[in-house]
């Protein structure tokens, strides 16, 4: 029999895929090189900084969603 957690984890681990992803978006909105570059660049950039944040130890999670009141 498992026993559950009384404090579940509310925390969703990112993966290294969703993290460069957004990483990627956030790079790629400067909009000074054609699209293909700016993608390109975007890419191995944000690639590169979610294998630093991995090295440092760091995780990067997401908040839970939660029902607005009412």
């Amino acid at each position: 029999m498992e026993q559950r957690s009384l404090f579940p984890e509310t925390y969703q681990t990112l993966s290294d895929e969703e993290i460069a992803a957004v990483l990627r978006q956030a790079i790629v909105r400067s909009g000074r090189l054609p699209r293909s570059a700016d993608l390109y660049l975007a890419g191995v950039c944000a690639e590169h900084l979610v294998d630093e944040l991995r090295t440092a130890g760091l995780d990067v999670v997401r908040r839970p969603v939660t029902a607005p009141p009412g």
